[in-house]
């Protein structure tokens, strides 16, 4: 894992890497988690794209345990009303 910290911009991002011998790709992200709060909110991917000024592509992407920056997380937290906790689980997991 590849913790990359860009302090001028406020944003960080969690790379993946490739487990070769299980051919695993690992994240931060507890993707099953994400996507569980993404239903339960309720709200579109549109909606959320929209909050972060991305893509639609770019929130599939995330649900999907792509590298994320903390705004991302910040926007998204807010947008589904994860709490600190629940964060902590989603995006810190491993």
């Amino acid at each position: 894992m590849l913790l990359t910290v860009n302090r001028q911009y406020a944003t960080f991002s969690l790379s993946v890497f490739t487990d070769s011998k299980h051919g695993r790709r690992e994240t931060m992200t507890n993707t099953e988690m994400l996507n569980k709060a993404f239903t339960e909110s309720g709200v579109t991917i549109t909606f959320l794209a929209n909050k972060l000024g991305c893509t639609r592509n770019r929130i599939y992407a995330i649900l999907s345990g792509s590298e994320i920056k903390l705004s991302e997380i910040t926007a998204i937290c807010e947008a589904l009303h994860i709490s600190k906790k629940d964060r902590d689980a989603i995006f810190f997991a491993n």
